[in-house]
């Protein structure tokens, strides 16, 4: 397993749809530049796996461990923003879309034990002086 893992949610922008869900996968070193992006292993047609650079941000970033539940982020998310809040006066969260500036990484396959689990709960920022 090529780790960390890394899911993203997306609010639907009507009641009719669902929340959509991205996970991403970090390639090897050998592929981060764009000119060895495109000599990397083709996804299979019709597969819905793409191949993307994701370029470089900051984040704030807490680890936890245990399983990843819809509560189990939000109260992570909740921590995080008040100790950015507290802790973080040059810094403030990169974006509109508040859903787009968090991500969940988790780092184990789906057969580690709980307490053996390390996930990361993230969010992009910048710093407001350069904004």
């Amino acid at each position: 397993m090529t780790t960390p893992v890394f899911m993203e949610t997306q609010s639907s922008s009507s009641e009719r749809e669902t929340e959509r869900e991205t996970m991403s996968f970090v390639m090897p070193s050998d592929y981060w530049t764009p000119e060895s992006l495109r000599v990397a292993p083709r996804p299979l047609e019709g597969s819905l796996v793409e191949l993307k650079s994701g370029g470089g941000d900051v984040r704030a970033v807490a680890a936890f461990g245990g399983l990843v539940s819809k509560k189990e982020v939000q109260a992570r998310k909740d921590a995080l923003r008040k100790a950015l809040e507290r802790y973080g006066e040059d810094w403030e969260m990169d974006g509109e879309q508040e859903d787009e500036a968090w991500s969940v990484a988790q780092y184990n396959d789906p057969f580690t034990a709980p307490w053996k689990r390390r996930n990361e709960i993230l969010l992009r920022i910048v710093n407001k002086q350069e904004k």
